[in-house]
């Protein structure tokens, strides 16, 4: 049915028009913090009692009263507003300040005013931003139970992060400490000595088992008359690793013509039953 050939089209229209759903207000907050201020508005349109089908141009218009009243924002006019069964979707935007408080927008259709005016109160409004003021989310904003570990990145959460005093034994995991504290702790010494100027040498101590745990490694130097040796270069082995005998080398090099002695040690735990 074409719009035209209806002279009491827009009588019909005005009468029948009616706001089936405020689809969406949203602002959209980004990194910058402007608003983005457009709301999708959908209604039905029927013309001698029947959905229309076809399309139209529109004017919408924000009010601050039911009628008379003052203007808010700027017209908008949409031409070829396509209509599906009588459905219509439009987006308008009236600005920063269309919707702070109760509004009525005012629809033309054709040319033709349709009263009366379409209530739009604030209710839809909704905000979802990208990020959050730091400091804004704390305890009393979580629910208890809210955060659980999956939604905690590994390695997130350092000492600094923790109040003294809130870990417990009870809180920890007790197949892992527990197996981590039996036997006993014993220290590994491998000694070398140089004896010229410029010669260098490698000192390599190892835990006894694969199964023992490595706890701390170091390279000493013993000072003699005269003597002078120089670290060049330590490096643990196989620490972390289940399969690997867990070692602590340690280089050293000769600056004095006088023989001089060091050692590579390291800690290990005896994780023997």
């Amino acid at each position: 049915m074409a719009i035209a050939s209806k002279p009491s089209k827009e009588t019909e229209m005005q009468r029948t028009i009616t706001l089936i759903i405020l689809a969406a207000v949203v602002v959209m907050y980004t990194g910058t913090a402007m608003a983005n201020t457009t709301i999708s508005y959908q209604g039905r349109l029927d013309a001698g009692g029947q959905a229309f089908d076809g399309s139209v141009d529109m004017v919408f218009e924000l009010f601050d009263a039911e009628s008379n009243g003052n203007p808010v924002g700027s017209p908008v006019a949409t031409n070829g507003v396509p209509v599906l069964q009588g459905l219509f979707q439009v987006e308008l935007d009236f600005g920063a300040q269309a919707w702070d408080l109760g509004r009525w927008l005012q629809i033309t259709v054709d040319g033709q005013l349709l009263s009366p005016r379409q209530k739009v109160t604030a209710a839809p409004l909704a905000s979802r931003a990208e990020t959050v003021i730091e400091e804004a989310v704390g305890s009393q904003e979580l629910e208890d139970g809210g955060v659980q570990a999956v939604d905690i990145a590994d390695n997130s959460i350092y000492t600094n992060h923790i109040v003294d005093g809130t870990i417990t034994g009870a809180d920890t995991d007790k197949s892992f400490w527990n197996a981590t504290t039996r036997g006993s702790l014993y220290v590994k010494v491998d000694q070398r000595t140089i004896n010229f100027l410029g010669s260098r040498a490698n000192a390599t101590a190892a835990c006894e088992e694969v199964e023992d745990i490595p706890v701390s490694g170091a390279c000493v130097f013993s000072p003699e008359a005269g003597s002078s040796l120089g670290l060049e270069s330590f490096e643990p082995t196989n620490w972390g690793d289940p399969m690997g005998l867990a070692a602590y080398s340690c280089v050293y090099s000769n600056n004095a013509n006088v023989a001089g002695t060091f050692e590579a040690r390291i800690h290990c735990l005896d994780t023997t039953p």
